[in-house]
Order: C-alpha cells, then structure tokens, then sequence
C-alpha cells in the first residue's frame, strides 16, 4: 500500500499493487460514507499497521477563514482506519494550521505502542506533539518545544 495526495483534488489517497497491477481508491476529502470530508485533505499522509489493520493519517485544511488574517490557518488530524472491506475516517486532533511542509509521523513500537506525532505552531505554542494509541488516540501531549501564556 501507498498513501499519497492527489495534488489535482487535494484528497487522500491509497494505491496497492496486488503483484501485477495498481489499483487506486479515495480515501478522504471527496466526501461520501464513514465520515469523510469534502474538503482540502492531504498535505502529509502517513501510515501504519497496528491493531489488526491498516491506518493512515493526513491533515485537514479547514475551510474557515480567519477574520484577522484573511487566510485558512485552522485544520485537524485525520484518521482512516481499514475494517473489513471498508473505511471509517475520523479527526483525532485539532491543529492551529497545516502545510505541505509541516511534520506528520507515525510509529509503531508494538502492536499496542504506537504513537502519532504532528507539529503544531501558532500564537502561544510552537512544539511537537503526540497522541499514544492504546486502543484509541489518547490525550494529545506536548514532546517538544514550548507553550506561551496569551
């Protein structure tokens, strides 16, 4: 499997070659069942096996335009998880903004250690951040970096 984003309609997708040929689905940012969104999503995708299925992880650009700025900068992590022959996506975290070059990573210690680490910036934090899995997306916390009172 790879997850990319198709840069044409900024969705998420999934290629898999199946030992002779690929085939290719939308997993997000096109709309439809099991939460998806119609909406910019992409923008670093990763993924990773844990608990019995296939995860991938992306950020999504909220729509909404800040008033002071006059710009997109609000956004969320988001989860799709594979069951069964299907997909269920989710947000897992709220994020001050995303971009194409802002950090997104996955890793799996254990089956049931893993964790999920984004960037996240704006007026009073600029730090890395995490969520561990332990049968679901825990509290986001702080790695690295600082946060500033208002």
């Amino acid at each position: 499997y790879v997850s990319y984003v198709d840069r044409t309609h900024i969705d998420v997708r999934l290629a898999r070659f199946n030992g002779s040929s690929w085939s290719f689905q939308t997993l997000d940012g096109a709309g439809g069942l099991g939460g998806r969104v119609d909406g910019d999503v992409g923008y670093n995708t990763r993924a990773a096996v844990f608990d019995g299925h296939l995860h991938v992880f992306s950020f999504f650009l909220d729509p909404f335009v800040e008033p002071d700025l006059g710009e997109r900068i609000f956004g969320t992590v988001r989860q799709a998880t594979r069951s069964g022959t299907g997909w269920t996506v989710r947000n897992v975290a709220d994020i001050n903004c995303c971009f194409d070059r802002q950090s997104l990573a996955v890793t799996r210690v254990t089956d049931d250690s893993v964790f999920l680490f984004f960037q996240n910036f704006g007026v009073k934090s600029i730090n890395l951040r995490y969520r561990e899995w332990n049968g679901d997306i825990g509290q986001t916390q702080v790695a690295f970096g600082s946060e500033r009172d208002g």
